[in-house]
């Protein structure tokens, strides 16, 4: 499985701070495990792909290498099943062993009583990706179908996952049911505040041919008003947003920290260029609600940045009410930087002219590239933005 580009983008995200609807997360090294079938009588040792660490792996999805992690030495390069019956108390005889279509290793499985049929879900490091977040192995281990979370549910449901930098957090706690002929995936309920108990929806899979059977019910019918609603508002915000990148974009009258970040971020959408992946920081006005930082946090960025480190953000947009003291803050960090040593990088900086040129006299000793948008001007009107939203896309958070 291959991260799609805003895959890719989530990643990345998690080093810098973007409007997406999504938090950091981690994940602990794949290791070996064994299920046993609910009766007892077979189990399945799921062997991961063997990688040189989380760090390893990461670092090479986003450089594009596969298979990703892979240590040099390995001969194993993809995961393994075993499927054991149980012939007498403590001694187990092979059914079947052979690999998984997955990357890594999938987090979970579920064995048929009679083995006839194992099922897998999500793949490790990136739950809810891919074409195989649930494949069906016959009793012979042989493939029956693999499916994405697009395959299984409505376009709309799957814009309301819950997310997270590497995955969407689509399941529960999955079984197997109709003498182990059909398995019920636990679909989690869109949530719109992201608080409170966990609801699911039962959607059922044939095993035989994976066929997707159509799903039906209270649970069913309460998530989809859920799904419809928030697909009702993405859309709305949508159009907000097309109306308003068709606008020249004006500063904020008042010092409120969530209307600069916004300004901030569709600034950002206005002037990044091609693949160039952009995160920001807002210092807020003395006494506003802090938002996302600090000025020590700006500070510390310039100070640590180190273009050795793949996971190193690059490009920056900095935006203050008070833009004469994120001027100040941006400019002592950056002359204290050796000489070259942010070649490569580009800094946003929002201000007045004056401002703006105080941060790019202090940065040229660095080699950093400062651009400066006046904010005293309204900014011009964007690339116009499709009718429709794309897939990934969720509107700006409202809060901090």
């Amino acid at each position: 499985m291959k991260l799609n580009a805003f895959h890719s983008l989530l990643a990345l995200a998690a080093l810098v701070v973007a409007p997406l609807p999504a938090v950091a997360d981690s994940w602990a090294p794949p290791t070996t495990e064994v299920t046993v079938s609910a009766n007892g009588q077979y189990r399945v040792t799921v062997v991961p792909r063997p990688i040189g660490g989380p760090l390893a792996y990461f670092e090479d999805k986003v450089k594009g290498n596969e298979p990703a992690g892979q240590r040099k030495h390995d001969v194993q390069t993809s995961p393994l099943a075993r499927v054991e019956r149980l012939a007498s108390p403590g001694t187990w005889r092979l059914v079947w062993q052979k690999p998984l279509v997955n990357d890594v290793g999938p987090p979970s499985v579920l064995l048929a009583g009679d083995a006839s049929f194992l099922v897998t879900f999500d793949n490790w490091h990136s739950a809810g990706y891919g074409d195989d977040v649930v494949v069906i192995y016959d009793r012979h281990g042989n493939l029956v179908r693999k499916l994405s979370l697009e395959q299984i549910l409505p376009p709309a449901y799957v814009h309301h996952l819950p997310m997270t930098v590497s995955s969407r957090w689509w399941g529960g706690e999955h079984r197997l049911v109709d003498g182990d002929r059909l398995v019920e995936l636990q679909i989690v309920e869109p949530r719109s505040d992201g608080r409170g108990e966990r609801k699911y929806a039962p959607v059922r899979i044939r095993l035989v041919d994976g066929v997707v059977m159509p799903p039906s019910g209270k649970a069913w019918a309460r998530a989809m008003s859920k799904v419809t609603a928030l697909e009702s508002e993405r859309q709305a915000a949508w159009e907000v947003l097309r109306q308003r990148r068709a606008r020249p974009l004006s500063a904020p009258s008042s010092t409120d920290t969530v209307a600069w970040r916004n300004y901030m971020f569709e600034l950002r959408d206005r002037i990044v260029r091609g693949e160039e992946r952009m995160g920001g920081m807002v210092l807020a006005a003395p006494g506003a609600k802090s938002g996302f930082h600090t000025a020590d946090a700006i500070s510390a960025w310039i100070e640590d940045y180190d273009g050795k480190k793949i996971w190193s953000g690059k490009h920056f947009i900095f935006a203050s009410p008070t833009s004469d003291q994120l001027a100040a803050i941006l400019a002592k960090p950056l002359r204290a930087r050796e000489a070259g040593s942010m070649k490569g990088v580009r800094i946003v900086f929002v201000g007045t002219p004056a401002e703006g040129q105080r941060v790019t006299e202090a940065a040229k000793r660095s080699g950093a590239e400062v651009t400066v948008i006046d904010r005293t001007k309204p900014f011009p009107a964007g690339t116009p933005l499709p009718k429709s939203p794309p897939a990934y896309w969720m509107p700006p958070f409202s809060g901090d």
